[in-house]
């Protein structure tokens, strides 16, 4: 909007000009100075006129700053409505292990919080098998990843929303090289209609002992691509 200020800073030194050369040629007019009061009257309503026109420009650009924000807040999808967020949280997915909830919206777009394959409730991970100690001593990949797709779609629905209005996925692997071929081809049955981008990192652990967990964005607004 660099152009507008410049537009309007002339615009306000041609009023201000024009406004200080009408007083100076009134002035001199009135108080009937010798020499200027006589050239006076053919700059003082000259003076007069651009300070008008330059005020008046002034006003205008500044109206046509005003609808082109307007129009480039539109054309970005801005609302000048009351941003509304909403804090979700289901017994149907498995509970958070820290200060968070499981999803939260707001306007049209839906974040959920990263979701594992812990199972609601009893919070067991599915193929785990552990030592007496409570060791990890293995984990079923491909189990895990329909756990976790489950909890996801969980969530989802209990938010108000369905698979198909994902719009982006992040997952994190704990050990890419054994599980990725696995995690992919389940990713590719389970999105077949729904399309979101995705992203894929490998990570060293995650908080308890799983080896997938998924970061989502939805969006629920009523235009579709």
């Amino acid at each position: 909007m660099s152009i507008y200020r410049r537009q309007k800073k002339w615009a306000l030194f041609a009023a201000f000009s024009g406004l200080v050369l009408a007083m100076v040629g009134m002035s001199a007019v009135m108080l009937r100075i010798p020499t200027i009061s006589t050239i006076a009257p053919f700059f003082a309503a000259p003076g007069l006129l651009m300070g008008i026109i330059g005020a008046c420009a002034w006003g205008a650009i500044s109206f046509h700053e005003a609808l082109e924000l307007q129009r480039r807040q539109g054309s970005v999808g801005l609302s000048t409505q009351p941003e509304t967020r909403v804090s979700v949280t289901s017994d149907r997915a498995p509970a958070p292990v820290g200060a968070y909830p499981h999803a939260r919206r707001c306007n049209d777009f839906l974040f959920l919080s990263g979701v594992g394959p812990r199972q609601p409730g009893s919070n067991e991970i599915p193929g785990n098998v552990l030592d007496a100690q409570g060791n990890l001593l293995s984990y079923d990949i491909e189990a895990q990843c329909r756990s976790v797709f489950d909890n996801v779609r969980s969530i989802l629905a209990a938010s108000g929303a369905h698979w198909e209005q994902l719009i982006d996925v992040t997952v994190y692997l704990t050990d890419m090289p054994r599980d990725f071929a696995t995690y992919n081809r389940l990713y590719g049955e389970y999105f077949v209609n729904a399309q979101p981008c995705r992203t894929t990192v490998g990570i060293t652990a995650l908080p308890t002992p799983i080896a997938i967990e998924l970061k989502c964005v939805a969006w629920l607004g009523d235009a579709q691509p």
